[in-house]
């Protein structure tokens, strides 16, 4: 009888420190990518200053364009999450959001200039691999089951 019962602690005490140790690498591997993601946020900022100085924007332009593509970047994530629109309709207001995004940074740069941004920042997401801004919305709607699995 005493062997049953060490036994069965034994073994409970084992499924409990694996449980243990599961929780604790689910913890580590999320902090990591958070890490992760945070590095790629900071490399991307410091990558589109130097996109900013290459064109030659002063300070105040910089600030005008990050507060245009801030704002449009969160109308279009929650556009993305909006369940209430087909694909379609999505991919509608994504155009609108993008030409109105283009619009205002063209009025503040001027044609040349922001000739030049359009141009820089295709062959950065170019080198990057990353696919054209118009069909970012398409794209990451085919890709949505497989980033819920991962």
């Amino acid at each position: 009888m005493k062997k049953i019962l060490l036994t069965a602690f034994a073994a409970m005490g084992i499924l409990f420190a694996r449980s243990q140790d599961t929780t604790m690498h689910s913890a580590h591997h999320d902090s990591s990518k958070m890490a992760q993601k945070d590095a790629a946020k900071m490399q991307h900022e410091k990558d589109m200053d130097a996109i900013y100085v290459k064109i030659g924007l002063d300070d105040s332009k910089k600030q005008q364009v990050k507060a245009i593509n801030d704002e449009f970047y969160a109308k279009a994530k929650s556009l993305k999450k909006d369940e209430s629109l087909d694909k379609d309709a999505r991919k509608e207001q994504y155009k609108t959001l993008l030409k109105d995004r283009n619009a205002k940074l063209e009025a503040i740069l001027g044609g040349e200039k922001w000739k030049e941004l359009e141009k820089e920042i295709k062959d950065y997401r170019k080198a990057k691999g990353w696919e054209d801004e118009d069909d970012m919305m398409e794209k990451k709607d085919d890709n949505k089951k497989y980033k819920k699995d991962n």
